[in-house]
């Protein structure tokens, strides 16, 4: 589900970027492994989450494809066959090389894995992607977003980019 909601950002995006008639981009990294967490303070907490996972999912993200979403060797074994994938690499920390897949979320094969991401919770992104495509007053959001923006980084795992 975690490729699919990736996609559906990326996705999203582009949509809003179709609309504000920008060059407005947005890359998506996707990995699975065992990593460590901690929680940052408890009035307003936030959490690490750190280890050679999410080392390799920044640089998914970081040497990604704009408007495409890039999942690690891991991810890509826990993926059904309808997602259609292009081979892709990145340098690792450690100088290493290593294979990922890339997604384009708007092939027509990806669009229907999207909402049906292995039977689990196809139907409520299904509908959560319609609503936010389909929402009359994504028009008026679009209008209040300033043209001058120049980068937002929204986490570590997903930049848009102007």
């Amino acid at each position: 589900r975690a490729t699919a909601l990736a996609c559906a950002i990326v996705d999203i995006v582009a949509k809003i970027a179709k609309r504000l008639d920008l060059a407005l981009t947005c890359r998506c990294g996707v990995n699975t492994g065992e990593v460590m967490g901690s929680m940052m303070a408890a009035e307003l907490p936030r959490y690490l989450m750190y280890g050679d996972v999410c080392d390799a999912m920044n640089c998914l993200e970081a040497q990604g494809v704009p408007g495409c979403t890039q999942c690690g060797e891991a991810t890509v074994a826990r993926l059904g066959p309808e997602w259609a994938m292009t081979d892709g690499t990145i340098t690792l920390p450690n100088g290493k090389v290593a294979k990922t897949k890339i997604i384009d979320p708007s092939d027509p094969s990806n669009q229907k894995a999207m909402c049906n991401p292995q039977g689990e919770g196809g139907k409520e992104l299904e509908e959560l992607l319609e609503r936010l495509s389909l929402r009359p007053d994504l028009d008026s959001l679009c209008a209040s977003m300033r043209p001058d923006a120049r980068t937002d980084t929204v986490d570590q795992s997903v930049s848009v980019r102007r």
